[in-house]
């Protein structure tokens, strides 16, 4: 019971549940329940799923994130607190570093979420800007550190 009201108030905000997230909140809730195989995990919740009228479903329509404003102030507060712990006085401009790059996505949202059976209407919470990504970068000083 207490898992359908969870499901029900994540479909509500637009949040994409899939049958692992209910497996681990399973598990949260009932630790006994994470004893079990994987296989008989999934069953288990297919059949809660099943019995509360939940089914695996497409998205569709996208709702709004936050807003462009509440997004640059809090990568603003971010870019200060790394500036502040690059500016220390032990950190030397003789050390070499090995950097790799790669691209994150803002917006990696899959395409189905849990919802109950009958909806027209499925919303999945997005960003604005799919296409919009992050550089994610691993750095190593030449000290190994």
């Amino acid at each position: 019971q207490y898992q359908s009201l969870w499901l029900s108030n994540l479909g509500q905000d637009g949040v994409p549940v899939s049958i692992k997230m209910v497996a681990l909140h399973a598990i949260d809730l009932t630790p006994e329940f994470g004893m079990k195989s994987t296989s008989a995990q999934y069953q288990a919740v297919r059949r809660m799923l099943r019995s509360n009228g939940y089914s695996i479903r497409a998205s569709t329509r996208v709702l709004g994130q936050a807003s462009t404003a509440q997004t640059t102030g809090i990568a603003t507060q971010f870019m200060g607190h790394v500036r502040a712990l690059v500016s220390l006085p032990n950190r030397a401009k003789q050390w070499i570093l090995n950097m790799d790059q790669t691209a994150v996505f803002f917006s990696m949202v899959p395409r189905t979420t849990l919802h109950r059976r009958g909806g027209r209407t499925i919303g999945i919470r997005n960003t604005a800007n799919g296409a919009n990504r992050i550089t994610v970068s691993l750095d190593i000083g030449g000290m190994g550190d």
